[in-house]
């Protein structure tokens, strides 16, 4: 959006899409008049004349009545070799190729694979067409050790075991203080985490490494049932389209009722209340209720008097094509929906951008997520939801990406096969007066706030020092996302809100 300021314009809040959450789910952005185009689309203009957007792709799952009749060691094989290929071709580059290697599973499967593509086939890793496995890099965010966010061990030692070099990016608290302003400026993005920081880091390293291209692990979650709070909606319903061989009616019935951590980062919340309407639209799948977290706000009284009080996640549920809804309602499995749901709204607004392309680019850098390959992505998407998210009815747990594990187990270590998902989230708990307390007072202030004009100061004040003080996981969320708004509203040149210019 910052383009636009080159010619002239004067960004406005659109209180409106803020209060209704609209720029996570629709065309909307934060800012009057500024639209995005949505995944899957494209945009037309003919001779000057009116603006079109028009869908080329979408995703799509099969009707959960419709049995498969793949054996499971060919539908191994089958994401194997196609996720295979899609790092083979992004492997294809006449500049430095590296990898981005964190401790779980997505990342260390790329770069085993990298390994094995290198050295049993003989692929060419960028410019580069040496064999030797010490040329193939990976770069790795490093936190404090006493953080608990910290998996640069776990990525060591998956590193040595493939015999690729480790580049562990330290990334310490005044490091995250220091280029906070910065990711939320070059993303134009929210989440409340100041890990798009950790990662703008490691992007300027790898580019003073002499990297131009790397290949990450993002899409994999969405597409392979990654999250724990999939799990709802993993056990809202049987999968008729596979039965595992240890289903038991009585457990399933039991583990519905313990189902779903609601889980975020390390942080627990209740869901909020859906409309009876917008819960049958939505076929009573959870994940929608999570999108409420990511963008946590205190709104001012004018703007509840002005807009009413808004469902958003009814807004969301309306927002959705007859035939995407018909297919939620009727057709596909409730995990299906769930991945479609967070595909088409965090994924693309915060992951793909927060901690993205948007950040690499700053530096300079092309990411090439190769779980998004399209060919990957329809087959996997095909493929029955108890296998991707597997639930052991004798011991009652889950394996997430169940299905994924068994495809690149010969890629990776026996600690990565076995370990569970850790989202990339930076540390929450930071020394009081510490770089981090002092650039959130420093941002979090009664003038910043409600400079905004959509912000309600009384409900926000206090909030960073409950956050760093009290350690509240709660508070630093909310922290970091007011402090988030104050630098667009300052880095934009944004006039305030009022009842009387907001639209």
């Amino acid at each position: 959006m910052k383009q636009f300021l080159a010619y002239g314009w004067e960004a406005e809040w659109d209180v409106r899409s803020v209060v209704e959450k609209g720029l996570i789910f629709d065309e909307r952005t934060v800012f009057e008049g500024v639209k995005k185009i949505l995944p899957g689309q494209y945009m037309v203009s003919r001779n000057y004349g009116e603006i079109q957007t028009k869908k080329y792709w979408d995703m799509q799952y099969p009707d959960k009545f419709t049995k498969e009749i793949r054996t499971e060691e060919e539908i191994v094989e089958g994401v194997r070799q196609r996720l295979l290929d899609a790092v083979r071709v992004r492997l294809r580059a006449d500049v430095p190729v590296g990898i981005y290697l964190s401790g779980g599973i997505d990342s260390s499967a790329i770069a085993g694979m990298v390994v094995h593509l290198v050295n049993e086939e003989g692929a060419k890793l960028g410019d580069s067409s040496s064999q030797d496995l010490s040329r193939i890099q990976c770069f790795t965010v490093q936190f404090d050790k006493d953080s608990g966010m910290d998996e640069s061990d776990v990525a060591q030692r998956t590193a040595e075991f493939l015999g690729v070099k480790f580049n562990p990016v330290h990334v310490t608290e005044e490091i995250l203080a220091e280029r906070f302003e910065k990711a939320v400026w070059y993303s134009e993005a929210f989440m409340s985490d100041v890990n798009g920081a950790g990662k703008l880091a490691m992007a300027e390293v790898a580019h003073n490494g002499g990297f131009k291209v790397v290949i990450t692990g993002e899409g994999s979650d969405e597409h392979l049932a990654g999250y724990s709070f999939f799990q709802n909606d993993a056990l809202l319903e049987k999968d008729p389209s596979w039965t595992p061989a240890d289903y038991n009616e009585t457990k399933f019935e039991e583990a519905k009722d313990k189902a779903g951590t609601n889980h975020v980062a390390g942080v627990k919340w209740s869901l909020p209340p859906t409309l009876p309407s917008t819960t049958r639209t939505l076929n009573n799948t959870s994940v929608a209720g999570h999108l409420g977290g990511m963008i946590p706000l205190s709104i001012a009284s004018w703007v509840l008097e002005k807009y009413g009080a808004t469902d958003w996640q009814t807004l969301f549920a309306d927002s959705l094509d007859g035939e995407v809804r018909h297919a939620i309602a009727k057709r596909w499995h409730p995990l299906h929906s769930a991945e479609y749901i967070w595909t088409k709204t965090a994924f693309q607004i915060s992951l793909l951008r927060y901690l993205g392309d948007n950040i690499d680019m700053a530096h300079q850098i092309e990411s090439r997520p190769a779980f998004l390959d399209h060919n990957l992505t329809e087959y996997v998407n095909g493929l029955p939801p108890s296998l991707k998210m597997k639930y052991k009815y004798d011991s009652g747990t889950f394996t997430e990406k169940y299905i994924l594990r068994e495809a690149v187990k010969p890629f990776v270590t026996e600690e990565i096969y076995k370990r569970k998902k850790q989202m990339y989230a930076a540390p929450m708990r930071y020394g009081v007066d510490g770089p981090m307390h002092r650039k959130l007072k420093e941002l979090v202030t009664k003038e910043n706030v409600e400079a905004l004009g959509f912000m309600d100061w009384e409900k926000t004040q206090g909030v960073v020092d409950k956050a760093i003080v009290d350690g509240d996981p709660f508070a630093f969320r909310a922290a970091v996302s007011a402090a988030q708004w104050v630098i667009l509203s300052k880095r934009f040149g944004v006039k305030k809100a009022t009842a009387e210019n907001a639209k």
